[in-house]
């Protein structure tokens, strides 16, 4: 089962999240994660929301250590058996990270803070893990091309309902 199929199998009340909602990239991570399912892996997100994405992974990736930060404390938040919360901003201070085989930014959707994003996890990648920008909105090439990271852009269109439906993704 992929990552895409888990999520409607179960839905959005269950895995309270936009990746497959409002935008289309469970197709995306399901073709990309997949080799990972049954590994010991690290994985990040930062923008839980209502912990829908961090469900979704603590599920279908059964060795992973799973971790998230949000700045809010979201009403209506779904419980997790494995994967840990913070409620603090990850943009801002230092703080020690594993290494990292998936990390995604679903935070702000502000250039600033996904531009810190990548400075920060990318150095903590594995080698072939993949850094994950989510809902990147028009006018980001020029800021992104001087990270001098090389990566690859994903624009679905139509977008499904929403402008910035749009990935960034570096491999390590």
């Amino acid at each position: 089962m992929t990552l895409k199929e888990l999520f409607w199998a179960k839905g959005f009340e269950y895995y309270p999240t936009d990746k497959d909602t409002h935008h289309q990239y469970l197709t995306i991570y399901s073709e990309l994660f997949s080799k990972w399912e049954k590994e010991t892996i690290n994985i990040l997100e930062v923008g839980t929301y209502k912990n829908g994405g961090l469900k979704l992974f603590e599920e279908y990736f059964a060795k992973a250590t799973v971790v998230g930060y949000d700045n809010t404390l979201h009403p209506g938040a779904v419980g997790l058996t494995r994967a840990r919360v913070f409620i603090e901003d990850f943009y801002s201070g230092l703080r020690e990270l594993p290494e990292l085989t998936i990390a995604i930014d679903d935070g702000t959707h502000q250039i600033e803070h996904q531009l810190s994003f990548v400075k920060k996890v990318y150095p903590k990648m594995v080698s072939g893990g993949f850094v994950v920008v989510e809902d990147v909105w028009d006018g980001f090439k020029q800021r992104f091309d001087e990270l001098d990271i090389p990566y690859t852009v994903i624009e679905f269109y139509p977008p499904k309902d929403e402008p910035n439906d749009r990935l960034i993704l570096f491999r390590k």
